[in-house]
């Protein structure tokens, strides 16, 4: 599997993956994404699968003991895919700034 890289924290992290031009909005479709994804990333194919898994420490507020709670989404690089990418995945995971 194709190692992705996270670098920064909180709204200034970005990952390893190079999606060109691509601007992602609420618009932007899976078809969108996996051309953006293969086009730009010699390691990812169509039919691959992208996974983001997002751990979030909280604090029970009656009982003030740690806890984490985990959420996960992924999508299918699919080249004929009409579907929203936000309708799929969580927005914190597939957002682009730049590149």
């Amino acid at each position: 599997l194709p190692s992705i890289s996270v670098k920064g924290t909180g709204d200034e992290a970005v990952t390893s993956i190079n999606l060109g031009g691509l601007a992602i909005d609420e618009n932007t479709t899976v078809k969108d994404f996996a051309k953006a994804v293969v086009t730009n990333n010699p390691e990812f194919d169509y039919g691959d699968q992208i996974s983001f898994y997002k751990v979030l420490q909280r604090l029970n507020a009656e009982t003030q003991i740690p806890y984490c709670a985990f959420s996960a989404s992924y999508v299918v690089l699919d080249k004929e895919s009409t579907a929203k990418l936000w309708d799929l995945v969580d927005k914190v995971g597939f957002a682009a700034k730049e590149g």
